[in-house]
């Protein structure tokens, strides 16, 4: 084996100092934060695929929910109530209390129009308590009945000939069934020759009819009036329950008051038949008016057979009191009234009035409340205290003769008398023309008018509802499937997460794809040996085995020799001076390459800074510090042999595993024997003495490690060596990846220097990926390559 001379001098070349890169990058990263925004941007660029994707999945979908949708129609009519008429003599009493016939409520109102009792006339005239339908397949036969316009009934889809698929017809004119079988859905089959068969949920018959005819069996009876359908197609029957029905309705009716304190009532019902919900409007409003109007002559002639009841005992105190009052005139002469007297008259006029009118309404209230009611008792107050305070006016006027006394009373007492008999009489009149009229203190403002235009569903709003939708989640899902499953590609993103400087980005290399698959047999080699290229890109090449296009003497291409001009070349030779740079404060001359997983182009990487190295007059050794699956040496022709697993198990010094590279100023040790316990190897303390004892002879040692994620080996390297790199592939590396191999390495107390992007898609443009379009310009924008 040929060893070389080794010289323990200085190193060269050694460029000036300079801070330490993760000071500057701390420095420096304050100002990328602006970027971030343009980041989140970025994301959204490269996913705009997947969210135009999805958007539009979510748009077509929402356009085909909305035009298979049935359309609901909504009718609406006005109602106007009135204050109601007071029902005996309309006065108040003196606290200004009103009377006890208030107008009722809006609210009771409301309840009214949604009343069992109005709302079950609705549902047995129109038969809202059952109903028949054909049977659809799901989904297919709502766009079937979609696109049917023809006469006759389509003909069936995939061969099912139980379902309806256009043109089906079926009309119930009555049914009736026993009560287990209220609500239940009963199947009704057409048959040849207009004839049917109806049966319970388990198949169980219950009846064979013709359409036409009512037909009774097993306590069901039904007439079907009309069925248009291929023999063989299903219909669902159902007999609601007659209170669900009822219920039902009641509950489709929306009343509310339109305006504050308006006493305009609004009433709306919606449906699928925009014609049988205006006929089902009208009729509610019609029959509230009927209802009302039915209450109100009821009331009238309650109320008038109380006041004919009231009249003739009235009319005898008239007499009475016109009697007495004649009576005493023509006894005591013509008096002329004092101007006292005429005060006393006018006033005690007025309480006779308000007490006898309360006392007539007191007893109207009788047949309705009791004594201890809060209405009679109510009056009661008024009437005492009306009373109170005419008792008052009677003590002031003890003074005046008695003769003016009486006949200031007697003419009271006839006065008083007449007014009330008046009052009743005209009461009584008017009721009997409310009784016999038509009108009540309810209209009708607006009937229900058959709508034209559907309310829902509202398909522009849908539709674009779920474009917008759809952008949302599909920008979501780019930044989900960015952050936790996609590898992270952008060099700016983990300098600004993770603070870990970046130096480069390497792009991916055409040439050394050619020079992969220029030994193509039937095996794909690692991907680790490559320039790099997206995983779609490398998808699918066949190389040769390691072993068969390798032997001694004769090693794989190396883009750097082979194209030294090539980008991806130039890219690597800024990372070189990127790293000169970096090591100046290292403890040593040991560049350990890492990465988070296999297959990043760590090796490549190696070989190629090697010989970048080598060729800048810089003394470089390239270490092969995977013992697991170790393969640098295919590079050199060298596989196999003694390497460093030897060196460590203290089989051999270091200087005897050293190898000629045919490359001047380039040494490589080999990987060696895969030894069975790997990491214990690389915790004795003879790592560390090799490495000292190489640091001394060359410029610059560069080792290839085993992923940091996938085994130990490399956090125990990286922890001897002055520097670490950390190789990122573009694209394979998930953030937390990439992170849980910086906290690694950060407790094995390695220095990690920064990181490299390798097999960076050449349509990259970002601004690490400027140096690329600016070398092309400069150096081969005058000519041809």
């Amino acid at each position: 084996m040929n060893r070389p001379y080794l010289l323990p001098s200085p190193p060269q070349n050694v460029p000036p100092q300079m801070p330490p890169m993760s000071t500057q990058y701390a420095a420096a990263r304050d100002g990328d934060d602006e970027f971030v925004l343009g980041d989140l941007l970025s994301i959204l660029r490269r996913q705009i695929w997947w969210i135009l994707a999805i958007t539009v999945v979510l748009t077509l979908l929402a356009t085909v929910y909305a035009y298979m949708q049935t359309p609901t129609y909504s009718a609406d009519a006005l109602i106007q109530v009135e204050p109601n008429e007071q029902n005996v003599v309309g006065l108040t009493g003196p606290s200004g209390a009103p009377s006890t016939n208030a107008q009722l409520s809006t609210a009771a109102q409301i309840e009214l129009l949604k009343s069992r009792s109005l709302v079950a006339g609705i549902v047995d005239q129109f038969d809202l308590d059952f109903a028949a339908y054909p049977n659809s397949f799901p989904f297919l036969g709502k766009i079937s009945n979609k696109l049917w316009h023809g006469t006759g009934v389509s003909k069936p889809w995939l061969g099912l000939k139980a379902y309806a698929w256009g043109g089906e017809q079926i009309k119930v004119g009555s049914i009736d069934v026993p009560r287990a079988l209220e609500g239940a859905k009963l199947q009704l089959k057409a048959l040849p020759d207009d004839r049917y068969e109806l049966s319970a949920p388990g198949d169980h018959v219950l009846l064979d009819g013709t359409v036409g005819e009512l037909e009774h069996g097993n306590g069901v009876s039904i007439l079907v009036t009309t069925l248009a359908a291929r023999p063989g197609t299903m219909f669902t029957v159902i007999k609601s329950n007659e209170l669900n029905a009822v219920q039902g309705l009641s509950d489709a009716l929306r009343v509310g008051e339109r305006g504050k304190d308006s006493g305009v009532l609004e009433v709306s019902l919606d449906g699928s038949d925009p014609q049988m919900i205006t006929d089902v409007l009208n009729a509610v409003t019609a029959a509230f008016l009927a209802e009302h109007l039915a209450r109100k002559q009821e009331e009238a002639s309650k109320m008038l057979s109380f006041l004919n009841g009231e009249l003739p005992k009235f009319k005898q105190d008239l007499e009475n009191a016109e009697s007495a009052l004649a009576q005493y005139r023509a006894k005591a002469g013509s008096m002329q009234p004092t101007a006292e007297s005429a005060t006393y008259l006018t006033s005690g006029i007025e309480y006779e009035k308000q007490i006898a009118t309360l006392r007539v309404q007191r007893t109207q209230l009788l047949t309705r409340f009791t004594e201890q009611s809060d209405v009679i008792r109510s009056i009661d107050d008024q009437i005492a205290t009306l009373a109170a305070e005419k008792g008052r006016l009677d003590a002031r006027f003890n003074g005046m003769p008695a003769d003016q006394q009486a006949a200031v009373a007697l003419e009271r007492n006839a006065k008083v008398a007449e007014e009330v008999y008046v009052q009743l009489m005209n009461k009584s009149q008017e009721l009997s023309v409310n009784r016999a009229g038509t009108i009540g203190n309810v209209h009708v403002v607006d009937q229900a008018m058959r709508p034209s235009t559907p309310i829902k569903p509202k398909r522009s709003l849908i539709i674009a509802g779920a474009a917008i939708f759809g952008l949302i989640l599909g920008s979501l899902f780019a930044f989900v499937k960015q952050t936790f499953f996609s590898g992270v590609d952008d060099p700016d993103q983990v300098e600004r997460t993770m603070h870990l400087p970046i130096f480069g980005s390497i792009s991916y290399s055409v040439e050394q794809a050619r020079f992969d698959g220029s030994a193509a047999l039937e095996k794909t080699p690692p991907r680790a040996l490559l320039g790099g290229g997206p995983p779609s890109q490398n998808r699918g090449l066949v190389v040769r085995a390691a072993d068969e296009r390798t032997r001694d003497g004769v090693g794989l291409p190396l883009l750097a020799r082979q194209f030294p001009h090539d980008m991806t070349v130039e890219a690597l030779r800024n990372f070189r001076t990127a790293l000169q740079f970096g090591m100046a404060d290292a403890a040593n001359k040991v560049v350990a390459l890492t990465g988070p997983a296999p297959s990043v182009g760590k090796s490549f990487l190696a070989v190629n800074l090697a010989v970048l190295m080598a060729e800048a007059g810089k003394r470089v050794l390239l270490i092969d510090a995977d013992l697991r699956r170790g393969h640098l040496g295919d590079y050199f022709g060298r596989r196999g042999g003694i390497g460093l697993s030897e060196v460590l198990s203290g089989q051999i010094d270091p200087v005897d595993a050293l190898v000629t590279t045919g490359m001047h100023n380039l040494h490589f040790i080999g990987s060696g024997a895969h030894p069975p316990n790997p990491s214990e190897l690389l915790m004795t303390p003879r790592l560390r003495q090799c490495l000292e004892e190489l640091d001394a002879s060359y410029d610059i040692v560069i080792i290839d490690t085993p992923p940091v994620l996938a085994v130990t080996d490399a956090s125990l390297i990286a922890h001897v060596a002055g520097t670490t790199v950390m190789v990122l592939r573009s694209g394979a590396h998930t953030e937390r990846e990439i992170t849980e191999s910086l906290k690694r390495l950060d407790r094995a107390g390695a220095r990690v220097l920064g990181g490299v992007f390798n097999a960076v898609p050449g349509n990259r443009g970002r601004h690490h990926g400027y140096e690329y379009e600016y070398a092309y310009s400069y150096q081969y924008g005058s000519g041809p390559r």
